[in-house]
């Protein structure tokens, strides 16, 4: 059972308050893909802790505080304004991938290479409205993420390999794949990936394949 409850937000940015519900319960689920998006539910909860403001566009989350640095809100300013924030990808994403790419433009800028998490969110989003062309875009956009991160966790190096193939990056999948010293969940995750880079397969494969259970 999905469950939410009303809260007060603040813009960081503007700091106008207003009302939104962010999620109180979900059911859990114990499925995902390789990209880790989940089934179920869960699924359906993307970009429900994202809050969109009323006032100038900027999209917050409960756990941002105001933004002191002027020069962090002259460039945030900026960036909410642009025809990119505001129409991305060229108007062909809305609703919940639109929110979720749009805090992805935010995490990037404040942190740089945080923003994957969203593009990321925003990839399943699309998948979901069956917006193809979107969704590979954002794809390509959660890697230059990725590649802006100094150092990756091995989840985030998976998750880097199956964007990769989804993306036709073959060749680069596979000298990942190849990496020693890593985990035996890495390890398998990554024979699996190197069966579906043999066919040049491109599509969407679930976690239960690797024959793990997941956490």
């Amino acid at each position: 059972m999905t469950t939410y409850h009303e809260i007060t937000c603040a813009c960081p940015l503007c700091a106008r308050k207003f009302n939104a519900f962010a999620l109180s319960t979900i059911s859990s689920g114990r499925t995902f893909d390789l990209d880790l998006r989940p089934h179920g539910p869960q699924r359906a909860a993307i970009g429900a802790g994202l809050f969109p403001c009323p006032d100038c566009g900027f999209v917050t989350k409960e756990s941002d505080h105001g933004i002191t640095d002027p020069q962090l809100q002259k460039r945030l300013q900026q960036m909410i304004r642009s025809e990119d924030y505001i129409h991305p990808l060229f108007g062909t994403i809305e609703g919940r991938g639109k929110t979720c790419m749009q805090r992805a433009y935010i995490e990037d800028l404040i942190h740089p290479g945080n923003g994957y998490e969203y593009y990321l969110q925003a990839v399943w989003a699309a998948d979901d409205a069956d917006g193809q062309k979107s969704a590979a875009a954002l794809r390509e956009l959660a890697l230059l993420s990725l590649a802006r991160k100094q150092t990756l966790s091995e989840e985030e190096e998976l998750i880097r390999i199956d964007l990769l193939r989804r993306t036709g990056q073959f060749e680069e999948a596979r000298a990942h794949c190849r990496k020693e010293g890593k985990s035996p969940l890495f390890s398998l995750i990554a024979a699996v990936q190197m069966r579906l880079l043999e066919k040049k397969d491109e599509s969407c494969h679930a976690f239960a394949e690797t024959g793990t259970e997941s956490n």
